[in-house]
């Protein structure tokens, strides 16, 4: 897939993740929404049950307190009998009872005998519309249906829903009380409906709210607003759920309808009364609309400010990206131009990562170490051409030094494929991130055998000598002056034999100076297989030559110079034109940490020396500071 795809694909997914960011952030406002809802309904739901039960409380009092007067006037007057003796009585309970209308007496034959309205004497009311409805007058209070009028002599009763509360009106109860054989006597109190209306309205929590009085055959005896023909249709569906016997109805959730209304009931546990609550589901949830409203106009912004901060964000990262992307591929181009430039370099290059495992090698590193690409990379340089030359402090130091961020420069010896070693310059360059930590190491290599033979020949050229192999008088004494510094040092001894073949100079004069060339040849020929790997035979000066031997004292020096006195007069030199024998005269001296110099420990052998050819020549003489020179 090309980038500019990729980059189209992630511009239409950010697209999408910000339209599914807004839905979930208005689908939560939805939800928080909806849960304020639930939650004012179930608080709504709690309210009204306990408002339920404190109406059902302030009601079932009333009539409870209405039947209270009624039974203590029966009980207690029952014996007056006489009807201006109840009427004194019934006016005098009226003066403490603001919620009663009238009070009247009636007797055995339902005919009301006193009353505290006079119009109310003689009347028979018509109890069949009184709830509960026993076939005589009992001993329970009963409750009639709402009358409109001010007292029984001008009402009329109300059975029909469908008309509203009298704006005059009154709600009558009765009792009895069996005396006997006297028969029964029943009191009948007329509730005033505006005493009612106003416990009603008291018990409202808003004023949209709507409470009203039923009995339980479905009778409104009042209620606090006129009831709508919904609110009828209403109040008709909870009459049909009391009636099948269910005492309590509050379901918010199930209880509004298209109108938005939320209706409750209560059956009163010992009264044929119910009391219905209708409340404005609008008005329930203002205060959960407000508050959805509220964080609304609070997560909206700031989610369009987020989404807005997310596009520029967006934006930017898209810019910084294209950025990157061109300074990717200007970074590329050079590196492949670098690479290109490395593969074509004749000097051999190695990439390694942190841990010395190599990533790269270019061509040139094939050529020199016989290992291409394939064989190289994923290994350690270690594992293909270290030859074992160097020891290990050598690459601790090298190591100490890249890890410390500094180039490190220095020639070793390695080993190529085929297994013959050859000898390196090498450059070591750190390569760092941008917060600095070591990421990778940059090799150079220079293959510098051919610098190094040659420098080696120099250096050979330069301390020996041409003619016979052996050390120049130069290099020799640097040996003598290494020596006598281990002396000073260790105080270990040391010790110095000044050599001269005997006649050498009749030599060249009667065999020439090629065979008295050969002589010198065959001479160190034959020190070399006297000697112990450790000394060291120089050439002084014509004839004359020097060894040095360490760890070697007076006495055993002077052994080692008998044995190569004696070898040499053994074997004589051999040439084209004839065999010629040598000798050979050796002084010896020790060498002592208070010599001033190799010349001054030199000048005490060749006085050894001197004295060995004063004395007839083949032979050993010894010059010390502490004796006098013997002679063997």
């Amino acid at each position: 897939m090309s980038e500019h795809r990729r980059l189209r694909f992630a511009d239409l997914g950010f697209a999408m993740l910000l339209g599914v960011g807004l839905l979930i952030v208005f689908g939560a406002l939805d939800f928080y929404g909806k849960q304020l809802q639930r939650q004012a309904l179930q608080t709504e739901e709690h309210l009204t049950s306990r408002d339920l039960r404190h109406a059902d409380e302030q009601l079932g009092h009333l009539f409870r307190h209405v039947d209270l007067q009624l039974r203590t006037l029966l009980e207690g007057g029952h014996a007056y009998f006489s009807p201006d003796d109840w009427s004194r009585q019934l006016d005098y309970a009226l003066l403490n009872a603001p919620h009663l209308r009238s009070l009247s007496v009636l007797n055995d034959n339902g005919e009301i005998i006193a009353s505290t309205s006079s119009g109310n004497i003689g009347l028979r009311p018509a109890f069949a519309h009184y709830l509960p409805q026993p076939s005589t007058i009992s001993e329970v209070l009963r409750i009639g249906p709402p009358h409109a009028g001010r007292d029984l002599a001008d009402s009329v009763a109300i059975t029909d829903n469908r008309q509203p509360t009298p704006a005059v009106g009154f709600v009558p109860v009765v009792r009895g009380l069996s005396i006997g054989e006297a028969g029964q006597v029943s009191l009948l109190a007329t509730l005033n409906l505006d005493y009612l209306q106003r416990l009603l309205d008291d018990l409202r929590r808003r004023p949209t709210d709507r409470i009203a009085l039923f009995r339980q055959d479905g009778v409104r005896l009042l209620d606090t607003d006129p009831p709508t023909e919904h609110q009828r249709m209403i109040e008709r569906t909870l009459i049909n759920h009391w009636q099948t016997g269910q005492s309590v109805h509050l379901s918010i959730a199930d209880a509004y309808d298209d109108q938005g209304e939320l209706t409750a009931y209560r059956m009163h546990s010992r009264l044929p009364l119910v009391i219905t609550m209708q409340m404005d589901r609008t008005q329930a949830l203002v205060e959960a609309h407000r508050e959805g409203r509220e964080r609304t106009a609070v997560v909206a912004p700031l989610a369009l400010l987020g989404m807005a901060a997310a596009l520029v964000g967006y934006l930017l990262f898209r810019f910084a990206g294209n950025r990157e992307r061109k300074l990717r591929k200007q970074e590329e181009k050079r590196r492949k131009l670098l690479e290109s430039a490395l593969n074509a370099s004749a000097i051999p290059a190695v990439i390694t990562n942190r841990e010395a495992t190599i990533e790269w090698v270019n061509p040139a590193f094939a050529s020199l170490t016989g290992f291409d690409a394939a064989e190289a990379i994923g290994r350690k340089p270690k594992d293909l051409v270290k030859s074992g030359m160097q020891p290990p402090s050598y690459y601790e130091d090298m190591w100490k030094t890249i890890l410390a961020g500094a180039v490190w420069r220095g020639e070793v010896i390695n080993r190529r494929k085929d297994g013959s070693f050859y000898d390196e310059a090498l450059t070591i360059t750190p390569v760092a991130d941008d917060n600095g930590t070591i990421t990778h190491f940059v090799a150079i290599k220079e293959d510098i055998t051919l610098e190094k033979a040659a420098a080696r020949e120099l250096e050979r050229l330069a301390t020996t000598d041409p003619l016979t192999g052996s050390h120049n008088r130069r290099a020799f004494m640097e040996a003598v002056q290494h020596e006598l510094e281990r002396v000073r040092r260790y105080e270990t001894p040391a010790s110095i034999l000044m050599l001269d073949l005997d006649h050498f100079k009749r030599v060249n004069d009667e065999f020439g100076h090629a065979a008295g060339d050969t002589v010198l040849k065959h001479f160190v020929t034959q020190l070399g297989t006297s000697l112990r790997s450790a000394d060291t035979l120089g050439r002084i000066g014509g004839e004359e030559f020097a060894v040095l031997l360490p760890e070697t004292d007076l006495a055993g020096a002077r052994d080692i110079a008998n044995r190569i006195r004696t070898e040499i007069a053994a074997r004589p030199a051999i040439t084209d034109e004839a065999r010629i024998p040598i000798t050979v005269s050796i002084g010896v001296t020790i060498i002592h940490p208070s010599d001033i110099s190799p010349d001054h420990i030199l000048a005490r052998a060749d006085d050894g020396l001197y004295l060995a050819k004063r004395n007839g020549r083949n032979r050993v003489e010894t010059v010390t500071r502490e004796a006098p020179p013997t002679g063997e």
